[in-house]
This record gives structure tokens, C-alpha cells and sequence, in this order.
């Protein structure tokens, strides 16, 4: 069992999910110190979620504050949509080609 759940994990650990798209955006519209603040972050929040989960920290603060647990998918709806209206009012740039906000077509816009 513990094997098979090492395996499990060590699968879900190296294959790329969301941290890595996060920190690909950074690298490509801010340079590779941006990519690498936000790595550090990502890694730094990982390190915490982990020593609150194995200390028994989350557990008591679960335990001893139920709404709270009761509250994280509200505060994750908000933080959802936070991101959404930021990305729409986000100004992007216009096809030279076309002078549209997003070209549609298959060529080359130069």
C-alpha cells in the first residue's frame, strides 16, 4: 500500500499543474526574476501548508474553529473571482493586422 501511494505521488508531484503554468506566465511577461520570486513563493506556501498538516496546527485550528473550514471555499470563490475581473480589465494588446483585441484569424499577424 505504502508503495503503491509513494508511486501515486511521486506521479502527481512531477507532472505540471497549475503552480507551473503560474510560474511560465511570470517567466514570459516578466522576466526570469519574476518567475523565480514566484517559484520561491509557491515553494515557501507549499512548505507552510505542509508544517501546519504535519505539526497538527490545521487540525486544531479546524477543530477549534469549525466556520473556518466552513468559510475556505467561500474566501476561494472570491479570490476566483478577483482573478476573472482582473483578467478582464486587463488591457490587451491589438492585432497590427486587423486593429481587432483578439485576431481570430490562422495567419501570421506581424
Amino acid at each position: 500500500m505504502f508503495i503503491w501511494s509513494s508511486i501515486a505521488h511521486f506521479i502527481a508531484l512531477t507532472s505540471p499543474g497549475p503552480d507551473t503554468a503560474i510560474i511560465i506566465r511570470q517567466v514570459t511577461l516578466h522576466g526570469r526574476k519574476s518567475g523565480f520570486i514566484a517559484a520561491l513563493g509557491i515553494g515557501f506556501g507549499i512548505s507552510v501548508h505542509c508544517f501546519l498538516a504535519i505539526s497538527g496546527i490545521s487540525l486544531f485550528i479546524l477543530s477549534r474553529f469549525p466556520r473556518f473550514g466552513a468559510l475556505a471555499p467561500e474566501v476561494g470563490l472570491q479570490r476566483f473571482q478577483n482573478g476573472k475581473t482582473r483578467w478582464r480589465l486587463t488591457p490587451r494588446a491589438k492585432c497590427p493586422a486587423h486593429g481587432a483585441a483578439v485576431c481570430h484569424s490562422n495567419i501570421l499577424c506581424a
